[in-house]
């Protein structure tokens, strides 16, 4: 019985050239060295911390809410941006629900639903110098690059948020975009990081 557990075991082996080969093993060749590639990284940036590079007040409801455009950075092929919402009124709340959305539903490929109507999307970028508006990205599916699920949420007093979206990059030459926000109006000239 323990031969023929062994006997597979011996059989394996054989076929492997360990046990009992019988063909000379060639020796191995010498290594050639691998061809090398070069490949340009991009050079980084040094960390620059967010900072309130534009910001303007509104009524949003009763509450006087502030909006600063905190962060406008192109790397690569595309242009993030982050504002920040503070509610500066001490006695009433404010809800963002839809205020940022551009009012379409866009379809979800594969699915039978539709993007929430509740995000950033309807925050645009403009590059005058080109006559060139940037709308927010979206993934392959429709989904846009950028915050959503808005509905409900409200800014307390004193409270604060922060919101971002992704757009395609400006060409290379174009140092500076207006932002264009729902209820806050033009931000123009606003410099690209």
């Amino acid at each position: 019985m323990r031969r023929l557990l062994f006997l597979p075991f011996l059989l394996l082996f054989a076929g492997c050239g360990v046990v009992g080969s019988s063909r000379p093993v060639a020796p191995a060749a010498p290594a050639t060295p691998n061809a090398t590639r070069t490949v340009d990284m991009p050079t980084t940036k040094p960390y620059v911390p967010d900072r309130v590079i534009a910001s303007r007040s509104a009524q949003l409801g009763y509450a006087s809410v502030e909006l600063a455009i905190m962060h406008l950075e192109r790397t690569g092929a595309t242009t993030a941006l982050a504002v920040r919402l503070t509610n500066n009124d001490d006695t009433f709340r404010a809800d963002v629900g839809d205020i940022f959305d551009d009012g379409a539903t866009q379809p979800i490929r594969n699915s039978d639903s539709n993007e929430n109507e509740y995000s950033v999307d309807g925050i645009y970028l403009l590059d005058r110098a080109h006559g060139q508006k940037y709308l927010v990205a979206r993934d392959p599916d429709g989904r846009c690059i950028c915050d959503t699920g808005l509905n409900g949420r409200s800014l307390y007093t004193d409270g604060s948020m922060t919101l971002s979206a992704t757009y395609g990059a400006p060409p290379p030459n174009v140092t500076a975009v207006d932002v264009v926000v729902p209820r806050f109006g033009t931000f123009a000239n606003v410099p690209l990081g």
